[in-house]
């Protein structure tokens, strides 16, 4: 696995994400949410990787099952099957915009509400 380092914003600082802070945590309207995160180890600045809830979990089947449908659909030996193969594509490529917009949305909620919290 590579190596991933950060500059934090705050301090300057460069340092190597060792590992990700998984946390639960309960909105204002009483969303409940798994927060994946990590700090710098100079001045305990928090940055955000994602924002998880029950739906995004479904979203993400919802593309895995879409991504595993292309894969055994494709065959490129087969040309009747291509159609099939273009179709499965179309809905793997949907499901993952779907997906990737709903935690962009969950994720600057989830960090607007940190702010007004002053955390």
């Amino acid at each position: 696995m590579a190596k991933r380092y950060c500059v934090c914003d705050s301090c300057g600082m460069e340092f190597e994400i060792n590992r990700l802070d998984k946390e639960s945590d309960t909105m204002k309207d009483g969303h409940e949410v798994e927060v994946l995160s990590f700090t710098c180890p100079k001045c305990d600045e928090k940055y955000v990787v994602t924002v998880r809830d029950s739906e995004s979990a479904r979203l993400q089947k919802e593309y895995q099952f879409a991504q595993e449908s292309y894969r055994k659909s494709y065959n490129k030996e087969d040309p009747m099957n291509l159609e099939v193969s273009r179709v499965a594509k179309r809905e793997m490529e949907f499901k993952k915009k779907v997906l990737n917009v709903y935690m962009s949305k969950l994720k600057k909620k989830y960090l607007k509400e940190l702010r007004r919290r002053g955390q």
